[in-house]
């Protein structure tokens, strides 16, 4: 049984019409920010007794040369945490998988940071991408999989890239942000699409 955890209801309708749901792999909904989303893994670890966790979802890009819509999977994990440690993926993909995940390319090797609170703007993707040398950020995916650890299971992280390393989010507190306000809905509904895609073939390769 595959468990595949999203943050967000917005991320978990990716998988919905991927077939199987039930019999060879669940979905659930966790919640956003680590201590909700280690939280409620470990209930949903202890429900289902998975073989393998997919952590999924959409996450922000620190590297300049990812562009929104590139398919991720790290194989580093860290927190914005000095005493959390540096976790590594414990499930290898075949050369097959990658290949198959997408048609084009999926990056397989890189680290991701998980934080308390988003990167909102370019800078701050800066900080993070130098003080960590990662190259996505999100919120969850370290919970999940220091979560998965501890529960000896397996654990891969699926993302595609929303907002780039030159892109902010939209937020309050700089005005200058909500001018971009009008892509992110675009860019969210074309990264669930490749999200959508690429976890079906990912299910499909492995069950």
């Amino acid at each position: 049984m595959v468990l595949v955890l999203t943050a967000l209801s917005f991320e978990a309708a990716a998988w919905r019409r991927v077939p199987g749901r039930g019999r060879s792999w669940l979905l659930a909904v966790t919640g956003v920010g680590p201590d909700r989303a280690r939280r409620v893994a470990q209930v949903r670890m202890r429900e289902t007794k998975p073989d393998l966790v997919i952590g999924a979802g959409v996450c922000g890009g620190l590297a300049p040369e990812d562009p929104a819509g590139q398919v991720v999977m790290p194989d580093e994990f860290v927190a914005d945490d000095p005493d959390k440690p540096l976790l590594r993926r414990t499930w290898q993909p075949a050369e097959l998988t990658a290949s198959a995940l997408v048609p084009g390319s999926i990056q397989t090797t890189g680290r991701m940071v998980s934080v308390r609170n988003p990167a909102l703007t370019p800078e701050a993707k800066a900080v993070l991408a130098s003080r960590h040398q990662a190259r996505w950020v999100d919120q969850e995916t370290y919970a999940w999989c220091e979560a998965a650890l501890e529960a000896g299971v397996p654990f891969v992280c699926l993302r595609v890239v929303l907002d780039t390393a030159h892109e902010s989010l939209p937020h309050w507190g700089n005005w200058r942000s909500l001018a971009g306000a009008w892509r992110l809905p675009r860019q969210a509904l074309a990264a669930r699409r490749v999200l959508s895609e690429a976890g079906g073939r990912f299910l499909c390769a492995h069950l």
